[in-house]
């Protein structure tokens, strides 16, 4: 039984540590993906978070396959939850090969946790290096955080990527090979886990958070969730593993 405050509690603290860390989480999009399913122009993936992908393979979803074979101990898996989607958790369990001590809640800072990370964020004393959407560009100065680095991802980031994965990998090694010791909070969908794939890749000095739409508030300006909106029934679901 993993407890969903709990688990917050337990990562936050492996953040505020300081040694190098990788956070990475996967739900009903990244599955489909890695199935090479269609994520249609009439989904939330779409509408909200802006990107879609064709039916079949593609580079994303098979460079998502590749992200679940780390086994190293910095390595935290988020799955879904058995009162969110159990049927992708029991498939994602049989995907991973990392021990269960190293496996979470993809919804780590979202329902009713959503209020302790926005908490978290806020009293963050140390600069952040932030890969989100190109739109947060307009929005940084209003980050409760100091951004010291800024890698903009474009929208349509699954057939953006499928055009332009080694650009998108030359330029992250160049701006992160020498950044040591830092936090980086990324939040840019499907995309989000190569990334991270990748930069440990690079350097492992760091550590890499998917914080997901956790920070949408910040990176659109906007709710883009109803658990963002207080005592929502979102806002006050308490998942369960």
């Amino acid at each position: 039984m993993k407890d969903f405050k709990d688990e917050f509690d337990r990562v936050i603290k492996l953040i505020d540590s300081k040694e190098p860390l990788v956070l990475v989480r996967y739900g009903d999009g990244e599955t489909i993906l890695m199935d090479g399913g269609e994520i249609s122009k009439g989904t939330q993936a779409f509408t909200v978070d802006k990107w879609s992908s064709p039916v079949g393979e593609t580079k994303l979803g098979l460079k998502l396959k590749e992200s679940l074979t780390h086994t190293e101990k910095e390595w935290i898996y988020g799955i879904p939850c058995q009162c969110c989607n159990d049927t992708c958790k029991l498939r994602m369990l049989n995907l991973l090969t990392t021990p269960i001590e190293q496996i979470t809640y993809a919804n780590l800072f979202v329902n009713s946790n959503y209020k302790f990370f926005i908490d978290w964020v806020k009293s963050l004393s140390e600069d952040v290096f932030l890969i989100t959407n190109k739109r947060a560009i307009t929005n940084l100065d209003k980050f409760p955080f100091k951004i010291n680095n800024f890698f903009p991802i474009e929208d349509d980031c699954v057939n953006y990527y499928e055009d332009n994965d080694n650009v998108i990998l030359e330029e992250l090694k160049d701006k992160t090979k020498d950044v040591n010791g830092k936090l980086f909070l990324i939040s840019a969908g499907p995309l989000s886990e190569v990334l991270i794939h990748e930069l440990w890749g690079i350097n492992k000095t760091n550590r890499y958070i998917d914080v997901g739409s956790s920070l949408d508030e910040y990176i659109h300006g906007k709710v883009t969730r109803p658990y963002m909106v207080t005592n929502n029934i979102y806002n006050l679901k308490y998942c369960t593993f």
